[in-house]
This record gives C-alpha cells, structure tokens and sequence, in this order.
C-alpha cells in the first residue's frame, strides 16, 4: 500500500478501495488498543480528553514515562522525580485520590476494558469466558463502575461491534478480535474473598478499596487481594484505587506506605 500513489489508489476498483481502507482502519484501532493512553484518547475506543495528571498515572501504569507533568508535580504525587519512576510495568497500582477526581470513570472503569481487549489468553479454552473483574465495597457502587465501561462500549467503533448480546445490571462480554471471550464483571467485597474466586482475570479493579467490609463488619480487603491476586494471567493487573479513609488501615494505605516514592513493587499515587 505504501507504493501506491493516491492517484493510483483512487484508480482502485470501489470494492478494492474498501477493502483497503477496512484493513487500514482495523490496524489503526490495533495500534490505538496498544497502551492504555492510546485506547483511552482514540476516538475508536474511548474517545477521552485527559487532564495531565491522569495521562501521567497512565503512562506510568505501563512503565512510561510521563510526559504531560513536570518534575515538581511527580515529587508530589508520585513521592520522586519523572526519571526515578520504573521504566517496567508494575503489576500492581495504588491511587489514592479525592472524589470526583476521575479515578473510577477514567481509569478504573476504562482500564478493565482496556484489560478485556488487550491482556494475552493464550490458554483460554473455545467457550470459556475470562474475566476483568470490578469490586467494591458495595454492589451499587461496582454496578456504576460497569455503567462507564457500558457508555465507553456504546460509543466506540470498535468494542460496540464486538459486544456479545446486550449488557446485563452486573457483566457485559466481549469478542475480541482474536475470537477469545471476556466479561466485564462486578461483584460486592464478599467475606473470605469469595467476590475474586474462580475466574480466569486479566485484571482485577478494587473500587474505594479502602471501604472494603464483608457482613459481618470486618475489613476484608486483604482477603480480596488474595483471592484474586493469583488468578490474574500474566501481563494482567490489580488496580486498587480509593479516597482516602483511615490512615495506615488497610492493603491499599499499606501499599501506599511501602512503595510511594520508590514503586519497587507497586505504582504508588498519593493524594490525586
């Protein structure tokens, strides 16, 4: 194609002409689905304007390293300069953040998705169904969570056509375009973890992590990190985001407390 002149290209046959532009377009939404901050800017997935601090937590949730903030606004958030952040994906990322700050709706929520089209399944079976899984303390809290992923699915090119049936009030599955089967799927932090067990995750998302309670009353947010933690296929994530609560209770402030500034282990933001 690169040969082709556009005089020539124009000389094209019309069926041949679509079929060229059908496979440009199917490789720029390839292309576009790569990184996170690429799926959530293009107007074949997400279709996002993103304020700088949220394509910093992007970029750096893949091992990039940030363009849109200063130095001074990494020390701040991020607890070091743009050059000491891990250059390597972490498989874990920490955000703590105010409300209505975006953390669900512009990168918990998308960040699923994007792990429902892109995480590798090499052994995922004809009919199976993995998963990217959204818990949070209550289901009507998860159940806003999906809604975006459902908004973000209707608009887009891309994932509207590869949507298996309609959505329901907690899952919406995708076909992606290696034919493997995913679900967006929702849960309430159940007691002993049991809202993480049992599925093939490419990611796991903690919604307001911080609030995890089961029945009886009892914190249980380590109890869902260890359900879920060794189902994620590699290449997948867990997501924990929250505003804040009680200071240094919980696996998210603990994560916080151990890795901001360092991120040996985890991509830690503090204070978004």
């Amino acid at each position: 194609l690169a040969a082709l002149t556009p005089a020539e290209l124009a000389r094209l046959p019309t069926a041949d002409r679509a079929e060229i532009d059908g496979a440009l377009t199917a490789h720029e939404r390839w292309e576009d689905a790569q990184s996170f901050r690429s799926f959530l800017t293009s107007p074949h997935y997400c279709g996002l304007d993103l304020s700088p601090m949220v394509a910093a937590i992007v970029d750096a949730s893949e091992g990039r390293r940030p363009d849109t903030i200063d130095d001074a606004t990494s020390e701040r958030y991020f607890g070091c300069g743009l050059d000491a952040l891990p250059r390597e994906r972490r498989r874990t990322v920490a955000v703590q953040a105010g409300g209505r700050g975006g953390k669900t709706s512009r990168l918990l929520a998308p960040k699923a998705l994007h792990a429902a089209w892109t995480v590798p399944l090499p052994t995922l079976g004809a009919d199976e169904h993995a998963v990217a899984l959204i818990v949070s303390s209550e289901l009507v809290f998860a159940r806003q969570a999906l809604s975006f992923c459902v908004g973000y699915v209707r608009q887009s090119p891309a994932l509207s056509a590869a949507l298996v049936g309609e959505p329901g009030a907690d899952s919406l599955t995708l076909r992606r375009p290696d034919g493997g089967l995913v679900d967006v799927r929702v849960r309430a932090a159940g007691a002993r973890g049991k809202g993480g067990r049992a599925f093939t995750l490419v990611g796991a998302f903690l919604d307001e992590a911080c609030f995890f309670f089961d029945e009886s009353g009892v914190v249980n947010d380590r109890e869902i990190v260890r359900a879920c933690s060794p189902r994620i296929v590699p290449g997948g994530q867990l997501w924990m985001v929250s505003t804040p609560w009680i200071e240094g209770v919980g696996v998210l402030e603990e994560e916080l407390a151990s890795s901001w500034g360092t991120h040996a282990e985890t991509l830690a933001v503090r204070g978004v």
